[in-house]
Order: C-alpha cells, then sequence, then structure tokens
C-alpha cells in the first residue's frame, strides 16, 4: 500500500490577508500541490464553478479533452443555449487555468435534476482530523483515500 507524504500541521506564519476560498477552489488547489494528480480535466472539474459560475456549473459539466478542445455537457436545451452563450468567455477563462485549451465544444446531454451519487464511504483520515468543516473534512478524507488507491493501482 503506498503511503502518503504527511501534511504540514505548522501553522502560517504571517495571518492569511488573501481572500476566503470556496471548497471546489480549496480542494483544486490542494490537488495541484499532489505529485501525479488527475491531469487538466480534473483540474478543470475541480475549478469548473468558478471557471463558469455555479448557476451555470450546475447543469454543466466538463468530460473530456479532444485536442486542444475542452468537451462540455450541457444538461438541456436551456443549459446548452446558456453556455452557447457565454462559450467565448468562459473559455478565456479556461485558458488562464489550461493553457492548452483553445476552445470549448458544447455537447446536449439528457436533462437531470440533481446529481445523485452516494458519498463513498471511507476511513477518516487522522491528518484531517482537525478540520472542523464536517464538509471539507469529510472531502479530504475522500481525496486522500482516492489518491491512496489511485497510488496502488499504479504500483501494482
Amino acid at each position: 500500500m503506498g503511503t502518503l507524504s504527511p501534511v504540514s500541521a505548522q501553522p502560517p506564519k504571517k495571518p492569511y490577508k488573501g481572500r476566503l476560498r470556496s471548497v471546489p477552489e480549496a480542494l483544486a488547489a490542494l490537488v495541484e500541490t499532489m505529485p501525479g494528480h488527475g491531469g487538466v480535466l480534473d483540474t478543470l472539474r475541480l475549478k469548473w464553478v468558478a471557471l463558469c459560475g455555479p448557476t451555470l456549473a450546475r447543469f454543466t459539466d466538463p468530460v473530456s479533452i479532444d485536442g486542444q478542445a475542452l468537451i462540455v455537457m450541457a444538461y438541456g436545451p436551456y443549459w446548452y443555449n446558456a453556455l452557447e452563450e457565454q462559450r467565448q468567455q468562459v473559455a478565456a477563462r479556461v485558458r488562464r487555468v489550461a493553457p492548452e485549451i483553445r476552445w470549448i465544444r458544447v455537447r446536449q446531454g439528457n436533462p437531470r435534476v440533481v446529481r445523485v451519487t452516494p458519498p463513498p464511504t471511507v476511513e477518516p483520515d487522522p491528518r484531517n482530523a482537525d478540520i472542523e468543516d464536517d464538509g471539507l473534512r469529510g472531502a479530504l478524507d475522500a481525496l486522500c483515500a482516492a489518491v491512496a488507491r489511485r497510488r496502488d493501482e499504479e504500483e501494482g
């Protein structure tokens, strides 16, 4: 079983003076610091809310990369049209995160109301025990477990 490098428990030397981050932004920043993270598509998925806004992100998903194009699934004709109208602005934001992406192709999928995916059952990671927010702690536990599984798969 692969081992994860320990997370520094040192408090910051200066008080934090930047802006507070949303959970997806914080997780994206965390994933980027991990060796062998999921790549451009996973980074874009984690930052999708910041790239296109919370409402549009709820009904669209980046699903793949084809050459220099990001393929985005829009769930229903209304959201397809909404993303098409903002495609150039979203593409400009995407290029700031992933310069290799030159444009966005929008596909229309079946409408959906809510993503129904039960959260994975994972063992709590002791490095996250001091995080008070249950949602953030659970997300980080799941992320650590996924990284460990991926490393185990790569090793053998």
